[in-house]
């Protein structure tokens, strides 16, 4: 976003394409949304929305790659897990409200083509 900002020097739309789970970008986020007509097309996976309670199973920490085990089938994970990604939707939807970004979640096991074309249509529809 960074390079994009300093390299664009007219007004465009820009869609980023990201899950947005990196850390460190509103202030770039912002600067883009200003200028630009910034769409976030966030891809999701269900599979990231909620664990199922297995029981303990190996994960590996994505940042030092250091294994550990987690007991999925415990209330206490569940409901952390759960309210740590309300936390998290929460912050990104005032992310992207501070910046003036609009906001497409596709998921994967969507139909994403329809989902982008709908999107447009209705953008097309409103007048922007």
């Amino acid at each position: 976003l960074e390079y994009y900002a300093k390299v664009m020097k007219h007004t465009a739309v820009c869609i980023l394409v990201s899950d947005f789970y990196d850390k460190d970008y509103d202030k770039a986020l912002r600067r883009v949304g200003k200028k630009h007509d910034l769409i976030a097309m966030r891809v999701r996976d269900q599979r990231e929305a909620e664990v199922p309670p297995v029981g303990w199973i190996e994960v590996q920490d994505a940042e030092t790659g250091d294994p550990f085990w987690l007991d999925t089938s415990s209330y206490a994970f569940q409901k952390e897990f759960k309210e740590s990604n309300a936390k998290f939707e929460k912050e990104l939807e005032t992310s992207f409200n501070s910046a003036g970004v609009e906001r497409v979640d596709v998921w994967t096991h969507e139909n994403y083509f329809q989902k982008v074309v709908g999107y447009f249509r209705l953008r097309k529809r409103i007048g922007k």
